[in-house]
Protein backbone atom coordinates (compact mmCIF):
# COMPACT_ATOMS: atom_id res chain seq x y z
CA UNK A 1 0.00 0.00 0.00
CA UNK A 2 1.26 3.44 -0.92
CA UNK A 3 1.71 6.01 1.78
CA UNK A 4 -0.98 8.35 0.58
CA UNK A 5 -3.25 5.35 0.77
CA UNK A 6 -2.02 4.28 4.25
CA UNK A 7 -2.78 8.26 4.99
CA UNK A 8 -5.96 8.04 3.57
CA UNK A 9 -7.32 4.77 5.61
CA UNK A 10 -8.16 7.03 9.12
CA UNK A 11 -9.81 9.99 7.34
CA UNK A 12 -12.31 7.85 5.30
CA UNK A 13 -12.84 5.77 8.76
CA UNK A 14 -13.34 9.14 10.63
CA UNK A 15 -15.73 10.17 7.93
CA UNK A 16 -17.54 6.62 7.81
CA UNK A 17 -18.25 7.24 11.98
CA UNK A 18 -19.70 10.78 11.17
CA UNK A 19 -22.17 9.53 8.37
CA UNK A 20 -23.28 7.04 10.89
CA UNK A 21 -23.40 9.36 13.84
CA UNK A 22 -25.50 11.95 12.07
CA UNK A 23 -27.71 8.91 10.35
CA UNK A 24 -28.38 7.52 14.13
CA UNK A 25 -29.06 11.36 15.91
CA UNK A 26 -31.45 11.88 12.98
CA UNK A 27 -33.71 8.86 13.70
CA UNK A 28 -33.21 9.76 17.66
CA UNK A 29 -34.84 12.76 16.69
CA UNK A 30 -38.03 11.61 15.43
CA UNK A 31 -37.90 8.43 17.04
CA UNK A 32 -37.56 9.86 20.70
CA UNK A 33 -40.65 12.63 20.49
CA UNK A 34 -42.55 9.71 18.92
CA UNK A 35 -42.33 7.95 21.73
CA UNK A 36 -43.11 10.29 24.62
CA UNK A 37 -46.15 10.57 22.12
CA UNK A 38 -46.97 7.35 22.42
CA UNK A 39 -46.59 6.72 25.81
CA UNK A 40 -47.88 10.01 27.19
CA UNK A 41 -50.72 11.00 24.72
CA UNK A 42 -50.13 14.55 25.71
CA UNK A 43 -48.66 17.05 23.49
CA UNK A 44 -47.51 19.21 26.42
CA UNK A 45 -45.26 16.74 27.34
CA UNK A 46 -43.71 16.35 23.61
CA UNK A 47 -43.06 19.96 23.40
CA UNK A 48 -41.68 19.98 26.63
CA UNK A 49 -39.21 17.05 26.60
CA UNK A 50 -38.42 17.78 22.98
CA UNK A 51 -37.34 21.74 23.74
CA UNK A 52 -35.54 20.43 26.34
CA UNK A 53 -34.06 17.78 24.45
CA UNK A 54 -32.93 20.34 21.41
CA UNK A 55 -31.84 22.89 23.67
CA UNK A 56 -29.09 20.67 25.31
CA UNK A 57 -26.91 20.53 22.41
CA UNK A 58 -26.13 24.07 22.26
CA UNK A 59 -26.00 24.79 25.77
CA UNK A 60 -23.77 21.47 26.02
CA UNK A 61 -21.21 22.77 22.84
CA UNK A 62 -20.53 26.61 25.29
CA UNK A 63 -20.51 24.94 28.52
CA UNK A 64 -18.48 21.95 27.89
CA UNK A 65 -15.23 23.19 26.50
CA UNK A 66 -14.28 25.86 29.23
CA UNK A 67 -15.54 23.20 31.54
CA UNK A 68 -12.69 20.68 29.74
CA UNK A 69 -9.92 23.13 30.33
CA UNK A 70 -10.88 23.71 33.71
CA UNK A 71 -11.31 20.28 34.94
CA UNK A 72 -9.88 18.02 32.29
CA UNK A 73 -11.35 15.50 30.01
CA UNK A 74 -11.79 12.57 32.85
CA UNK A 75 -13.42 15.00 34.89
CA UNK A 76 -15.73 16.61 33.04
CA UNK A 77 -16.68 13.08 31.79
CA UNK A 78 -17.56 12.05 35.38
CA UNK A 79 -19.09 15.25 36.18
CA UNK A 80 -21.58 14.77 33.04
CA UNK A 81 -21.77 11.00 33.75
CA UNK A 82 -23.21 11.60 37.14
CA UNK A 83 -25.43 14.09 36.47
CA UNK A 84 -26.95 12.44 33.53
CA UNK A 85 -27.68 9.22 35.73
CA UNK A 86 -29.13 11.80 38.17
CA UNK A 87 -31.57 13.35 35.46
CA UNK A 88 -32.30 10.03 34.49
CA UNK A 89 -33.62 8.42 37.98
CA UNK A 90 -35.03 12.11 38.31
CA UNK A 91 -37.51 10.73 35.25
CA UNK A 92 -38.48 8.18 36.58
CA UNK A 93 -40.79 10.23 38.79
CA UNK A 94 -41.75 12.63 35.88
CA UNK A 95 -44.15 9.48 35.45
CA UNK A 96 -46.55 10.57 38.90
CA UNK A 97 -46.69 14.33 37.06
CA UNK A 98 -49.12 12.77 34.00
CA UNK A 99 -52.39 13.65 35.28
CA UNK A 100 -51.34 17.75 36.24
CA UNK A 101 -52.87 18.98 32.29
CA UNK A 102 -56.39 16.88 32.94
CA UNK A 103 -58.91 19.13 32.82
CA UNK A 104 -61.77 18.77 34.88
CA UNK A 105 -65.19 17.22 32.74
CA UNK A 106 -67.13 20.04 33.45
CA UNK A 107 -64.78 22.94 32.51
CA UNK A 108 -64.66 21.55 28.76
CA UNK A 109 -65.15 24.14 26.69
CA UNK A 110 -65.24 27.07 29.51
CA UNK A 111 -63.65 29.67 28.46
CA UNK A 112 -64.60 32.00 31.21
CA UNK A 113 -62.30 31.71 34.28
Amino acid sequence: MTTTGRHLIPFVALEAATALSGAANGVSMVAFPWLVLELTGRGRVLGLSTSIAYAAGPAGYLLVGPLIDKVGLRGTFLLLAGGLVVVAVASLAVRGFKGLDDVPDGDVGRLDP
